[in-house]
């Protein structure tokens, strides 16, 4: 009992560390939270977006399933989302932390391994897969938080051939995410092949009515959205590249994309390889295989033949399981390689930091250092029968480079002096622990190991919050006390006009209609949206985007900015928009209503 009760507290305190080093973002620029909130607003008080196109469309096809979509509106006339949304993501994120401690210590079998996996999680993980995987989604979204979580349980009670209650957690799951489902069942055909034995055909079966059983609403409401009729055509696939490229087109995506992934990944299978010979590694391999295979399937459906269907399922998106998989890995091979030396301790706690990203620009690059030393630890036998000298000048080799990797961020890029304080704190913090080694035996001692462990975090988060000058929530518009500038527009923007009027915004800024409950004539993000509506709305959507100056891939922000005052106005007559937005230093010769450090809100004479 008392075991219990140290190791919910240890996961309540890694939830802290989490909640307060990755903040609290209701608002994202790149993040689409206002398509999600503003329909339910709307359902809530059908007088507001219904000058909306995005809205309306949505409204049209019932694109929306998700149990959370259709109780916040119940949810809205009681409480305030914003607070409900701050309160659900600290018991997901438990609840979360819970799950990967459960799957950490089922792969690997140790609590340590557990707590590892756990304080990998954060919002910085979403850098080191392609796709776009979503795994660290801390705001109002659909019930995904609610649905990765319990995927995580499902994906731990699978490898300890739970399947029974696997696939009941996976139906409920079902409610909040069915895409994030998907990907688990898709995962877990291949795996059923290699494991027919214990998994029969009677097996299956009672599988899928525990599945299906608590999945049974939305279940219903999925098979009703794919008997709709639907119509595509080159508007969709446009829009499709234009606004969720991220997710369906590899082509499109920078090289350093590849390169952070490929870092990411080297980690990762040296972390598998330092894994045991055992069915759980080979079950490993082949989901990771899979996920490889479903990731191609994707690509070829987008690039080469676009599929709709398959484009809709935004198969790059299982990387979220990849990146799940990898992180009891990734710990093993810290836990193999730990011992007293201080060189060993730092390269541990330096890959932890660029992981997890708690150190804001720290740059990629320096994971390339950090795994040339893992790779040369776990072959360091073979390496020294060729170069026997390399040992004793390790230390000085490593000091060498990373001076170096910190000289080049110095000149080329910036954040260098949050990097040195933070990793030099860190290198301090490790070698006052191997002075006090012989009173304090850690590589011995579980309960020794985790008490400084839990130290340096606690000193760790401490100075990093000081360095950011506080925790970064954003509540109600506002960051560290200080109102952003977007919310700020929105709120005066709310105040000051009426339920109908339709407001014209950069095209490049989301979100608008989050807290001015107003419609635009469009954005991105609601472009996004699209990948989930037919061409009709596609169509529409486009050629709004294209009176807003945005006529080519990514060209959003320069179309906009290059309008014309007379430009502006034509497509404001056009579709009786009443306000226009700009981002300074843009502005439009027309008549200034409001304006604070970051943007401009003009009125026009309203067509009838």
């Amino acid at each position: 009992m008392r075991s219990k009760i140290q190791i919910i507290l240890i996961l309540l305190f890694i939830t802290v560390h989490s909640f307060l080093m990755n903040g609290y973002f209701y608002v994202h620029r790149s993040l689409n939270v206002a398509t999600y909130v503003t329909p339910i607003v709307a359902q809530s008080d059908p007088s507001l977006f219904r000058k909306s196109l995005y809205v309306q469309s949505l409204k049209a096809k019932n694109a929306r399933l998700s149990l959370m979509h259709d109780l916040s509106p119940y949810f809205i006339r009681k409480v305030d989302l914003e607070t409900f949304s701050l309160i659900q993501w600290f018991i997901c994120l438990f609840l979360t932390i819970t799950a990967l401690f459960y799957l950490g210590k089922t792969l690997i079998g140790t609590d340590i391994a557990g707590y590892g996996t756990a304080l990998l999680f954060s919002s910085n993980l979403n850098n080191w897969a392609l796709g776009s995987p979503a795994i660290y989604i801390n705001f109002f979204h659909h019930g995904i938080q609610w649905a990765i979580m319990l995927n995580i349980f499902s994906l731990a009670l699978i490898f300890k051939k739970k399947y029974l209650l696997a696939f009941f957690l996976m139906g409920i799951a079902w409610n909040f995410h069915p895409m994030s489902v998907i990907f688990l069942l898709l995962l877990f055909f291949p795996y059923w092949f290699f494991h027919k034995k214990e998994c029969g055909s009677k097996t299956l079966l009672f599988c899928s009515v525990a599945f299906a059983l608590p999945a049974l609403p939305i279940l219903i409401k999925s098979f009703q959205y794919l008997s709709m009729t639907w119509e595509y055509g080159p508007e969709w696939i446009t829009c499709v590249k234009w606004t969720a490229w991220y997710t369906i087109f590899p082509s499109t995506w920078s090289s350093n994309h590849f390169f952070r992934a490929g870092l990411y990944f080297c980690l990762f299978v040296m972390g598998l390889y330092t894994l045991p010979k055992s069915e759980k590694k080979r079950d490993i391999t082949l989901f990771v295989g899979t996920i490889g295979f479903l990731c191609a399937l994707g690509t070829v459906f987008a690039e080469m033949f676009p599929v709709p269907f398959v484009m809709k399922m935004s198969l790059w998106r299982t990387s979220w399981i990849y990146i799940i998989l990898s992180l009891p890995c990734i710990v093993h091979l810290m836990i193999t390689i730990w011992d007293t030396s201080l060189l060993k301790r730092f390269l541990i706690v330096s890959t932890l930091i660029a992981i997890t990203g708690y150190i804001h620009y720290f740059p990629s690059y320096y994971l390339f250092l950090c795994n040339i030393f893992f790779f040369f630890f776990l072959y360091k036998t073979s390496v020294e029968k060729r170069w026997q000298w390399l040992d004793k000048k390790l230390p000085f080799i490593f000091l060498i480079l990373f001076t170096a990797l910190i000289g080049y961020q110095g000149i080329f890029d910036w954040g260098t002096k949050g990097t040195i304080i933070g990793l030099g704190c860190a290198l301090l913090f490790l070698s006052l622990v191997k002075l006090r080694e012989k009173s304090l035996p850690l590589a011995r001692n579980s309960g020794s190991f985790i008490i400084v462990a839990l130290l340096f975090i606690v000193l760790f988060d401490t100075g990093i919050l000081v360095y950011r000058g506080g925790v970064d929530i954003y509540y109600h518009g506002y960051v560290r006390g200080t109102r952003d500038p977007w919310s700020d527009i929105q709120m005066f923007a709310k105040n000051h006009s009426k339920k109908d009027d339709l407001f014209i915004v950069p095209p490049y800024i989301n979100d608008f209609g989050l807290y001015s409950e107003r419609a635009t004539l469009g954005d991105w993000a609601e472009g996004a949206n699209i990948l989930y509506m037919d061409n009709a709305s596609a169509k529409e959507w486009l050629e709004r985007m294209n009176s807003l100056g945005w006529e080519t891939f990514l060209g959003e922000k320069n179309g906009y900015n290059a309008l014309s005052t007379e430009e502006i106005v034509a497509t404001a007559r056009k579709y009786h928009a009443v306000y226009i937005v700009t981002e300074k230093p843009k502005h439009f010769e027309l008549p200034k209503v409001y304006e604070n450090s970051h943007y401009i809100l003009y009125r026009i004479q309203e067509v009838k």
